[in-house]
């Protein structure tokens, strides 16, 4: 069966392969845009590694996620706080075609390197009007948003990159009025840490982080989202057509406060 596929063992290495064809276009990009600063700080680099490579990767890998996100996602409502939001690539789901029950979007992305083509994106899908771009959580409380005031959170594909999970999930809780919801689609930890596809995540996660901007592959997202604060409804189960041998085992559903 194509879901059991060995194949699934060697999507890792076709990733990180993709990342390192775009280090050369990010060096000659920073030097065309005399920004040289960024050749001084790992961090600042890596920012802007992974900006490239997401722009293009995050792009031309959502057909193989849109079933289980578009259908997770659909359940916004409200005041939504989309933490992550990288390129842009999941916008599309909030716009007024899509969803007439948002309110007001904020749209958390640290990488600064992504915020130009992010605006563009929210002109192009017409959310100027109720869409906002902060750098933090803690940008949240700057703008006026109080704890227990948000109707949403939704989180695809980050959670797994933030330096201090833990706290973070804590404090998007908090924000949440009773009654929200969290919106979830991530990749996490393999459930057996003794089979094929747990020894090699576990191996493949040494070198993993160094081309993916600090992403783990090896977080337990499930357990911390859990832990986080009371639940009154957790319906998390893993993602559609996920094999034996897959290495980015996903995590898809809502938690309601």
């Amino acid at each position: 069966m194509l879901n059991l596929s060995v194949f699934d063992l060697l999507v890792p290495v076709l990733v990180i392969i993709t990342a390192i064809l775009y280090l050369p276009i990010t060096l000659i990009a920073i030097i065309k845009n005399q920004r040289t600063a960024d050749l001084t700080s790992w961090k600042s680099f890596q920012q802007a590694w992974f900006s490239r490579f997401w722009n293009f990767f995050g792009w031309a890998s959502r057909p193989l996620f849109a079933p289980d996100v578009e259908k997770v996602v659909s359940n916004a409502h409200g005041v939504v706080v989309d933490l992550g939001s990288g390129s842009g690539d999941w916008l599309y789901l909030f716009t007024e075609a899509r969803n007439r029950n948002i309110t007001k979007l904020y749209l958390i992305e640290p990488n600064g390197d992504f915020h130009p083509v992010l605006r563009k994106r929210i002109r192009e899908l017409g959310l100027g009007g109720k869409c906002q771009i902060l750098h933090t959580v803690e940008d949240l409380a700057k703008v006026g948003v109080e704890p227990g005031t948000v109707d949403t959170i939704s989180t695809v594909h980050v959670l797994c990159s933030v330096q201090s999970p833990g706290p973070l999930i804590k404090s998007l809780y908090q924000y949440l009025k009773p009654n929200g919801k969290w919106l979830i689609y991530e990749h996490v930890k393999a459930q057996n840490g003794r089979s094929v596809a747990g020894i090699c995540q576990a191996g493949m996660n040494t070198i993993w982080p160094v081309f993916l901007d600090g992403c783990s592959l090896t977080r337990d997202t499930e357990d911390m989202l859990l832990h986080s604060g009371k639940w009154t409804s957790t319906d998390l189960r893993p993602g559609s057509n996920e094999g034996w041998f897959n290495l980015l085992p996903h995590i898809v559903g809502v938690l309601v406060k």
